[in-house]
């Protein structure tokens, strides 16, 4: 009997410990995407192009702010404590999902022409006039995944984590005026 204790005891450490290892790599992967260049512009027929990172954008700032939430969440998420846990996982929760949101956001919808325009020095007559060209990096894609990494484990967590009042039914009803009397 105590032998299978000790083994369900044994396993969920091991699953404590590769949830954690699997969100310090999607951590990772948000760092690291949000540091690396997003996007490359230039002008068609010019021989130099630029190279924007991440965190020279408003969206790789937002990205690089959620992993470092995300890596304090998930340390904290180690903690003894079920309400530390279960807070840390919602936060883990919240910055992947703000992190895949952002993400999602610059890539689908382009908000990086802005940011395009300024990195080139080019009015935006000029802009419009001789089309310069972005090239989007697998970077954004990266940190995106990251985010998909944690939010699933922020998820798995916070549904085993035993709630702070799991043991509520092993206390006893406080006894009632007339039980008291009785005794």
């Amino acid at each position: 009997m105590g032998d299978s204790g000790g083994g369900s005891r044994s396993s969920r450490h091991i699953t404590t410990r590769s949830m954690f290892g699997l969100s310090m790599v999607g951590v990772l992967l948000m760092g690291a995407g949000a540091t690396a260049t997003w996007i490359t512009v230039g002008i068609p027929n010019e021989p130099s192009h630029t190279a924007i990172r991440g965190t020279d954008l408003t969206d790789g700032v937002i990205v690089l702010a959620c992993a470092i939430l995300a890596l304090i969440a998930a340390a904290l998420g180690r903690a003894p404590v079920a309400s530390w846990a279960r807070l840390s996982n919602s936060f883990l929760i919240g910055a992947a999902v703000t992190s895949i949101v952002v993400t999602l956001v610059f890539v689908i919808d382009g908000r990086d022409r802005d940011a395009v325009i300024k990195a080139l020095g080019v009015p935006q007559g000029i802009w419009s006039q001789v089309g310069a060209f972005r090239d989007l990096s697998a970077a954004p894609y990266v940190a995106g995944a990251g985010g998909l990494l944690c939010l699933f484990v922020g998820i798995r967590a916070f549904l085993r984590s035993p709630t702070p009042l799991a043991d509520a039914s092993a206390i006893e009803p406080p006894l009632s005026r007339d039980r008291q009397r009785r005794r």
